[in-house]
């Protein structure tokens, strides 16, 4: 699994985990956690989102918003961040992401 969003601003992250309502990356320090959390929290950043896995496109979010981040620190030094995201319009498409998201919203059982 390789997922990536691309922001608004041209802007790709590598991310660790991907989901309604969060964002997981990992970081190797703080100060790398503090750029990539410079670049979600840009104005505008987030108004249009594109996640993919593997190269293939697996979401696209329009008007989320970041509500809050908590960092954990790993034993190797590295971080974990963790953002956590509120509203937004989400077009999942194939794969278990999407199908997942389908039942999140209550268009599939």
């Amino acid at each position: 699994m390789n997922l990536k969003m691309k922001l608004a601003t041209g802007e790709e992250i590598s991310l660790a985990e991907f989901g309604y309502n969060h964002i997981v990356v990992l970081c190797e320090d703080l100060e790398a956690f503090r750029a990539v959390e410079d670049k979600v929290m840009e104005e505008g950043a987030l108004s249009s989102v594109e996640v993919t896995d593997d190269g293939q496109k697996i979401a696209a979010i329009s008007g989320m918003r970041i509500t809050g981040a908590q960092t954990v620190s790993n034993s190797d030094g590295s971080i974990t961040g963790h953002f956590y995201t509120l509203d937004g319009t989400y077009d999942l498409d194939g794969g278990e992401y999407g199908e997942a998201g389908r039942i999140l919203l209550g268009e599939e059982e």
